[in-house]
C-alpha cells in the first residue's frame, strides 16, 4: 500500500466525518430548539434607552406595583434565577425585583453590556417600575452595576435606603490577575474558545446546557473595576457586606477591602458556601433581618458618622503584600496556560513564567513546575512518535513544517559519535531539540536513560531561563501598576525581547551558533536581494 495514499485517504476520512458531525450537530440544533418557558415570576417592562425601544424582563416576587422594593442585580454566572430561593425568603422587603440584564433592543442592536449601561437600564427600571423606596442588592458580579448605579444616580439617591452586597466582586486589584488590561486578554481568549466551541464544535445542543456562553462571557469583556475602589469611597449610605464563611466563588478578600474602604459598612460570614444562598436562604435572610431592624430604628452609620479609626483606615492606600495568596482556580488557570504556552514553544513558556514571577502573580517554584511539565508534554509525544511511528513521522503536519531530512540525518550522526549524553546537551543548543528526541524515539533509546537525561537537562534549564526571565522582567513590571492601560504590551514586548536574547544572542556565544547565524544571514541576503 502507498503510504502516501493512505494518509491523505485517513485525513480524508477524519474531515468527513468531522463534518458529518458538525452537520447533525447543527441539524439538530435548528430542529429540536428549546422551548423558553417564562419563569413563574417573570414580568416585562418596556422602556427606552438612549433612544431605543428595550424590553426588560425581570422577576416580581410579592406585591405587584410596588411602592416599595429589594431589587436584586445577580450574578452573570449563576444568573437570575439562582437568586429566587432567597428573594422568596426575604420578606424584609414587601417586593422583590431580580432584573434579567437585556443584551439587546426591540430592534435588534445589540445593547452594551458594560457596568455603565447595566447600571443606567436598571435605574430606568426603578423609575418605570415607579418605585418610592429601594433596597439595592448585588450578587457576585452584580455588585459591580449596583456600585455604579449609586456613584452616578444622583436622583435615585434619594429614594435608596441601603445597599447590600452578596459575594460581590470589588476592586480591581483583587480581580483575578489584578490588572485590566492583563484580565481582559484572558477574558478575550476565554470568548474566543467559546465561540469556537459553540460554532466548530459538534456539541448536538449541550454546549447551550452549561453557563459559559454569551451572557457570562461578552460582560466579563466590558467590565472595568478600575473606578469601583473610588466610587466605593463615595458611598454614603448604609452597606451590609455578607461572605458565606466557605465561599470560594468570590474571595472573601475582596468582601474585606470592600469593608474597609467603606468605613459605615457592616461585615457578617455566615456558615455556608455560596449554595447557601440557594439551599439555606434562611441563613442569609436572618442578616437580611437584622440590617432592616436596625435600619428602622435608625442605628446605621452613614459614613458621616461612622467611626474615627475606620475613616482613616479607609483612607489607607492598598496593600498589596495584605491579599491572601491566589485562589486556586485562578492559579490553576495562570498554570494552564504556562503548560499551553509551553507546548506550543518551550522557550515562551519559561519566559512568560519568569514574567509572572516578576509580576508577583506566580511563586518561582510553581512557575517552574509548571514549565517543566508542559515541556514534559511536547518532549515525550515526540519522542513516543518516533519510537512507535518511526521516520515516516516527519512526512506528517506539523513535523514536516519544522524538521528536514538533513537535521535527522545530522541528528544520527551525532548520536553515533556521543552517544545518549547528546540529549542533555540538545536542552542548550538552539534547532537541536525537535530532531534529536524525535531521532531519540526512532533509535527506540532506552526509555529510562532518556528520561535521565531530559530531567537532568530541564532541571536546569528552566530553573535558569525563568529566574533570568524574572531578573530583566521585574524592573519594568514595576511600572504596570502605574500605566495598567499598557500592561499587556510591555508584558508581550519583555516575552519578546527576552525570546529574541535567547534565540538571537545566545548562541552568539559559540562557534557553532555564530556559523549558523552567518549561514542564515546569507541566506536571507540571497533570497532578498
Amino acid at each position: 500500500m502507498n503510504f502516501t495514499n493512505s494518509k491523505v485517504s485517513a485525513s480524508l476520512w477524519l474531515l468527513l466525518v468531522y463534518l458529518f458531525l458538525l452537520g447533525l450537530s447543527w441539524f439538530i440544533q435548528l430542529t429540536f430548539t428549546v422551548p423558553n418557558t417564562p419563569n413563574k415570576y417573570q414580568n416585562t417592562e418596556r422602556i427606552e434607552f438612549k433612544g431605543e425601544p428595550v424590553e426588560i424582563r425581570y422577576l416580581l416576587i410579592g406585591e405587584e406595583n410596588p411602592r416599595s422594593a429589594a431589587f436584586y442585580f445577580p450574578d452573570i454566572y449563576y444568573k437570575a434565577e439562582f437568586l429566587i430561593p432567597l428573594a422568596e425568603a426575604d420578606t424584609t422587603e414587601r417586593s422583590r425585583i431580580i432584573i434579567d440584564y437585556p443584551l439587546k433592543t426591540l430592534d435588534g442592536n445589540e445593547i452594551s453590556l458594560s457596568l455603565k449601561s447595566r447600571s443606567e437600564i436598571a435605574s430606568i427600571l426603578i423609575d418605570s417600575l415607579r418605585i418610592e423606596s429601594v433596597s439595592i442588592r448585588g450578587h457576585g458580579y452584580g455588585g459591580l452595576p449596583a456600585i455604579e448605579m449609586l456613584s452616578k444616580s444622583g436622583n435615585l439617591n434619594s429614594r435608596v435606603k441601603n445597599l447590600v452586597l452578596l459575594s460581590s466582586l470589588g476592586v480591581q486589584e483583587l480581580q483575578f490577575l489584578g490588572n485590566y488590561s492583563f484580565n481582559r486578554s484572558i477574558y478575550l481568549m476565554l470568548h474566543g474558545v467559546m465561540k469556537i466551541s459553540e460554532f466548530l464544535v459538534p456539541h448536538m445542543g449541550y454546549f447551550y446546557q452549561q453557563p459559559l456562553q454569551d451572557y457570562y462571557t461578552k460582560p466579563l469583556l466590558e467590565m472595568d473595576q478600575r473606578d469601583v475602589r473610588e466610587q466605593l469611597k463615595a458611598l454614603n449610605l448604609p452597606v451590609l457586606i455578607i461572605h458565606p464563611t466557605h465561599d470560594n466563588y468570590s474571595s472573601v478578600t475582596i468582601s474585606q477591602e470592600t469593608h474597609r474602604l467603606v468605613p459605615q459598612s457592616y461585615f457578617v460570614s455566615p456558615e455556608g458556601s455560596h449554595k447557601t444562598y440557594e439551599i439555606e436562604p434562611e441563613k442569609i435572610v436572618n442578616q437580611l433581618e437584622w440590617f432592616t431592624e436596625i435600619s428602622e430604628t435608625n442605628d446605621l452609620a452613614y459614613r458621616s458618622n461612622a467611626s474615627a479609626k475606620r475613616l482613616v483606615e479607609a483612607q489607607k492606600e492598598f496593600d498589596p503584600d495584605s491579599v491572601q495568596e491566589m485562589s486556586r482556580s485562578t492559579l490553576a488557570l495562570l498554570g494552564f496556560m504556562i503548560v499551553l504556552i509551553a507546548t506550543m514553544s518551550e522557550d515562551l513558556g519559561a519566559i512568560s513564567a519568569g514574567l509572572l514571577v516578576a509580576s508577583g502573580l506566580l511563586s518561582y517554584w510553581f512557575a517552574i513546575s509548571v514549565t517543566i511539565l508542559g515541556i514534559f508534554i511536547v518532549d515525550m509525544s515526540i519522542f513516543l512518535l518516533g519510537k512507535y511511528i518511526g521516520r515516516p513521522v516527519i512526512e506528517k503536519v506539523p513535523f514536516r513544517w519544522f524538521i528536514k531530512e538533513k537535521d535527522v540525518q545530522s541528528a544520527e550522526n551525532t548520536f553515533n559519535m556521543r552517544g545518549v549524553e547528546i540529549i542533555f546537551l540538545a536542552r542548550f543548543l538552539p534547532g537541536a531539540r525537535l530532531p534529536v528526541y524525535l531521532v531519540a524515539g526512532i533509535l527506540k533509546v532506552n526509555f529510562t536513560f532518556f528520561l535521565t537525561y531530559f530531567f537532568l537537562a530541564i532541571s536546569i534549564w528552566a530553573p535558569l531561563l525563568i529566574w533570568l526571565s524574572a531578573i530583566v522582567g521585574e524592573p519594568i513590571l514595576d511600572y504596570i501598576n502605574t500605566y495598567q492601560n499598557y500592561a499587556l504590551w510591555v508584558f508581550l514586548g519583555l516575552m519578546l525581547i527576552i525570546y529574541l536574547i535567547v534565540k538571537l544572542v545566545v548562541p552568539l556565544t559559540t562557534l557553532k551558533g555564530r556559523q549558523r547565524m552567518v549561514i542564515k544571514w546569507r541566506r536571507f541576503r540571497e533570497r532578498f536581494h
